[in-house]
């Protein structure tokens, strides 16, 4: 399916990743350390030119806090977004 990606650093300096498909609710996960979020990228097995992508977005967001870095959308598979630990926002 078809994702498009947003990375934000929230108030308490924690990296949140929010994905977004057609006719689906939004998913995210709010990521207490940046190398966990890697490593769950890793483990999504996903294809070496989108990991990339998701690592440099993720990277982007550190460096601008201040920011949403947002990815062109990507096409992931719901193994993959399950990997990076993304569920429904049940807090917003």
């Amino acid at each position: 399916m078809l994702y498009r990606l947003a990375f934000n650093i929230t108030d308490d300096g924690y990296l949140r990743v929010t994905a977004v498909a057609k006719e689906l609710p939004p998913v995210s996960a709010i990521h207490l350390n940046d190398e966990v979020f890697a490593a769950a990228v890793k483990v999504a097995k996903m294809a070496p030119f989108q990991m990339i992508r998701i690592l440099e977005a993720a990277r982007e967001a550190r460096r601008h806090p201040t920011v949403e870095i947002c990815c062109e959308a990507i096409e992931l598979t719901q193994g993959e977004v399950d990997a990076m630990y993304l569920r429904r926002d049940e807090l917003a």
